[in-house]
C-alpha cells in the first residue's frame, strides 16, 4: 500500500509529465505557425522576383527592338523588317524544337542581325544587292562582322553574337563572311538565313522587285541543300502546308478613350514614323495610358491598339 509521500510524488510526476506535453504541443503548433508562415512568405518574395524577373526582360527585349527600329529609319522600306525576320525565325525554331538556349539568343540575334548596318553609307543601304559592286559590295559584306564586333563587351549577347556573324553564310560554303558549310555554321544562324532571305525577297531587298509571299517561299525553297540547311526549309515550308493553329485569345483594335488599366498589348505599337514606341506584351496602366493619350493629342493623331 503507498504512502501518502509516494502518493504525492506519483500525483507530481503526472502533473510533470502533463505539463511536458502541453509544452511540447506549444512548442510543435509554434513551429508549423512558423513554417507556414514563412513558407508564405518565401512564396510571396518568389511571385516578387519572378513579377520583376518578367519586367526586366521585356524592358529588355523592348529596349531592343526600339534600337532595331531607329536603325531601320535609315532605310524606309525596311521599317519592321528585323521583327519579322524575328517572327518567322522563331515560328521555325518552334517546329525544330530548339533547345532553352538557343530558343533564347534567336529572337534577339534577330532583332539585331542587322545592327551593323550602322555602319554603311545610306547610298549602299537603300540599292538593291544585286546593283552593289567592287568597293560597296566588300563594305555590305562585312556588315555581320561589325554587328559581331558591336557586341563584343555585353556578356549577355555572347550567344547572339556568332549567330549575327554567320547569318549569311551559305549550306554549301559559298556565303560570308567565313565561308562556313553545313553544320559548321550555327544552327541559330542557318535558321535566320533562311527567315531573313523570305523577308528581303518579299521587300524587294535582294532584286529592287517585292516578290509575292508565294513566290518568295518558292524562291527560299529551291535553295534547299545549296543555299539553306535542308531540315530548315523542312520546317519552313511546313509553316505553309500545315492547319493553321488554334485561335488564342482575340484582340481588340481601340481607340485611345477605350483603353483600360489591366489590358495587354497584343501587338507592336509604332509611330507613324517606324519608332517603336510600346512592345507587344506591355500590360497597361493609368499612367501609360495618359501617355499614350497626350502622344496622340499633341501630334494630332488618331490612335487605336491592338489590346486583349
Amino acid at each position: 500500500m503507498l504512502t501518502l509521500r509516494q502518493v504525492a510524488e506519483r500525483q507530481q510526476l503526472e502533473a510533470d509529465k502533463d505539463a511536458l506535453e502541453r509544452l511540447t504541443q506549444r512548442q510543435n503548433d509554434e513551429l508549423k505557425a512558423m513554417n507556414a508562415g514563412l513558407e508564405t512568405r518565401v512564396a510571396l518574395r518568389t511571385e516578387e522576383l519572378a513579377t520583376a524577373n518578367g519586367r526586366l526582360k521585356r524592358n529588355y527585349l523592348t529596349s531592343i527592338k526600339a534600337f532595331t527600329a531607329l536603325i531601320e529609319l535609315r532605310d524606309s522600306a525596311q521599317v519592321g523588317h528585323a521583327r519579322q525576320v524575328a517572327d518567322l525565325a522563331r515560328r521555325i525554331a518552334q517546329v525544330m524544337a530548339l533547345d532553352a538556349e538557343a530558343a533564347r539568343d534567336l529572337p534577339i540575334a534577330a532583332l539585331l542581325h542587322d545592327i551593323g548596318h550602322i555602319g554603311l553609307s545610306d547610298a549602299v543601304l537603300t540599292r538593291p544587292l544585286h546593283r552593289l559592286g567592287g568597293d560597296e559590295l566588300r563594305r555590305y559584306r562585312l556588315h555581320p562582322v561589325l554587328g559581331e564586333q558591336a557586341l563584343l563587351a555585353s556578356d549577355d549577347m555572347q550567344g547572339v553574337a556568332p549567330l549575327i556573324r554567320s547569318h549569311h553564310e551559305r549550306w554549301d560554303g559559298r556565303g560570308f563572311p567565313d565561308g562556313l558549310c553545313g553544320a559548321a555554321i550555327p544552327l541559330g544562324a542557318r535558321i535566320l538565313a533562311v527567315a531573313d532571305t523570305y523577308e528581303d525577297l518579299r521587300s524587294g531587298r535582294i532584286d529592287g522587285q517585292a516578290q509575292s509571299p508565294l513566290d518568295a517561299r518558292r524562291a527560299v525553297i529551291a535553295g534547299r541543300g545549296s543555299r539553306f540547311d535542308p531540315n530548315v526549309i523542312d520546317a519552313f515550308a511546313g509553316l505553309f502546308s500545315a492547319a493553321p493553329p488554334s485561335p488564342s485569345a482575340p484582340s481588340l483594335r481601340l481607340r485611345t478613350a477605350e483603353l483600360r488599366a489591366g489590358q495587354t498589348l497584343t501587338e507592336d505599337f509604332m509611330s507613324p514614323e517606324g519608332v517603336l514606341l510600346l512592345s507587344a506584351g506591355q500590360r497597361l496602366n493609368e499612367d501609360l495610358i495618359d501617355r499614350i493619350r497626350a502622344f496622340e493629342r499633341r501630334n494630332g493623331l488618331t490612335l487605336t491598339l491592338a489590346v486583349q
